[in-house]
């Protein structure tokens, strides 16, 4: 699916088509609502940020074990604040995924993977249903 940054609608576009996938898969309600709470929170950041500079293609995939949503745009990764204290000499793409993770993982997604090459963007989001 594809999302545009900055209209406005990107969140409730998203759940309306979210919501619909994950009836067609039977997914667990709470599952479902995790999933749908952490991409939401992940789009905020990157929408307010104004990280995304081409429109954020998410696509959703589900194997009766594994929820993993991607999103894919050309801009940059969000930062996090995390409480964690980071070691120096981290490059940008690390303190990014040290932040977002710690920030995320601990509430959210079980798994989250993220790069950044040549501005083209990718956040993967697992889930263990």
């Amino acid at each position: 699916m594809l999302l545009e940054p900055g209209d406005g609608k990107t969140l409730s576009r998203f759940d309306d088509k979210f919501r619909a996938q994950a009836k067609l898969w039977q997914l667990g309600a709470a599952d479902a609502a995790r999933a749908q709470t952490s991409i939401n929170e992940l789009l905020r950041l990157i929408e307010e940020g104004g990280h995304a500079d081409s429109p954020i293609t998410a696509s959703v995939s589900y194997d009766d074990l594994d929820l993993t949503i991607k999103l894919s745009y050309k801009g940059t990764l969000p930062y996090v604040a995390s409480e964690q204290r980071l070691p120096g000499g981290m490059v940008e793409e690390q303190i990014f995924a040290a932040g977002l993770s710690g920030f995320l993982s601990s509430v959210f997604p079980d798994r989250l993977n993220s790069q950044q090459k040549d501005r083209n963007c990718e956040i993967s989001l697992y889930f263990q249903t």
